[in-house]
């Protein structure tokens, strides 16, 4: 290993990103900077490499590796190199290191060897030569990564030979997305079959082809995989029974108007309606009927309050709301109500005979009164 390029202990600097909405989406599906120490496998590691990747762009990987490097001039090169161009892995494995990773010898040999073929490569590119953006990855490129590591640990658990694993316990602690389960299903259950033909011994290819796999060890990978399969199909239900409804979209004051009629003013009775836009929410609303002269009470049927559904008052509660004819004293008991507090008008409804409950509302109603 060449001084110019080898690991060296520096003071690891923190990865500055604004708190954007991508990001914080990111952060939140990925977590936070991966931590290994050494008993780390090599499967942990190629996971911390996709965190970079997805977390990290070019620049901070260009910081990475001139961190890492003590030469002054192999520094040099790197800040001249084409962002295409990079040692991407080096790069990561300069910052695991510069954390307090353990770098086995098998990732030092890999990061010298990035890290030179680099270097070697700037005789074929012009000094001049603009960096090349790399693209961002799409959704699915990140889905397509997940799904990989995904399934990288359940063969790791089928060449482990690691049967007594709760597939389901599994799945809860991945926190895999439902979209993922179909795929795993898909990829295990042609190796079901295949598995149990080899417990069987029916199938000569397939015989052969597990000639150094013993029945009782093709037993329990059977077992394992019908678990894998059926426990991936509970834990899709899970997650489709654990997820949340979508919140109905809010509808506007605008759109709920829009085919509202009432009076907005009686010159006959000499009164006017409040806006309509306060009967929304309302905990009552009194309204008049100038024609039929009939006087009722809306009364909210809980604490969201009155609502308003085209041309009819809705939200109420029917076991307090009220119908009242007022016959010939029509305009007198309007204006009481209006100038009343809230006993006086019961007291004026008590005085009244009953009909049946106005919930509609035309161009002859007034809406009189409305308490918040």
């Amino acid at each position: 290993m060449s001084h110019s390029t080898s690991l060296r202990p520096r003071k690891s600097a923190r990865i500055h990103r604004s708190k954007s909405k991508e990001y914080l989406l990111d952060l939140k599906h990925y977590g936070p900077e991966p931590t290994l120490d050494g008993t780390a496998t090599q499967i942990d590691f190629i996971k911390a490499f996709s965190w970079y990747a997805y977390m990290c762009d070019a620049k901070e990987a260009r910081q990475f590796l001139i961190d890492g490097i003590s030469s002054k001039e192999t520094r040099e090169k790197i800040a001249r190199l084409p962002d295409d161009k990079l040692p991407m892995t080096a790069a990561w494995i300069s910052r695991m290191q510069a954390r307090g990773t353990p770098i086995s010898k098998h990732f030092a040999a890999t990061y010298v060897a990035g890290v030179e073929k680099a270097i070697a490569s700037l005789s074929s590119v012009p000094c001049e030569q603009n960096s090349v953006p790399t693209a961002a990855p799409t959704v699915r490129d990140r889905m397509r990564e997940k799904l990989s590591d995904a399934i990288a640990e359940i063969e790791g658990m089928l060449d482990d030979e690691t049967y007594d694993v709760s597939p389901y316990e599994w799945f809860q602690k991945q926190d895999l997305a439902k979209a993922y389960v179909p795929a795993i299903i898909h990829k295990y259950q042609p190796l079901l079959i295949e598995t149990v033909a080899a417990t069987k011994g029916t199938d000569d290819q397939v015989k052969e082809a597990y000639r150094f796999s013993s029945s009782r060890n093709n037993l329990k990978r059977a077992e394992f995989l019908i678990r894998l399969i059926q426990d991936a199909k509970k834990y899709a239900e899970s997650k489709k029974a654990a997820r949340k409804p979508r919140a109905p979209r809010p509808v506007s004051v605008e759109k709920k108007l829009q085919h509202f009629r009432y009076c907005k003013e009686s010159t006959e009775l000499k009164a006017a309606s409040v806006l309509p836009e306060k009967v929304l929410g309302a905990s009552e609303l009194w309204t008049f009927d100038r024609k039929y002269k009939v006087l009722t009470r809306f009364v909210g049927l809980d604490r969201g309050g009155l609502s308003i559904n085209r041309s009819s008052i809705t939200s109420y509660d029917p076991a307090k709301s009220v119908s009242k004819r007022t016959g010939r004293k029509g305009a007198e008991i309007l204006h009481r109500v209006i100038t009343a507090g809230k006993r006086a008008r019961e007291q004026i409804l008590s005085e009244l005979a009953d009909c049946k409950l106005q919930e509609r509302c035309n161009e002859n109603i007034l809406l009189i009164k409305v308490d918040t």
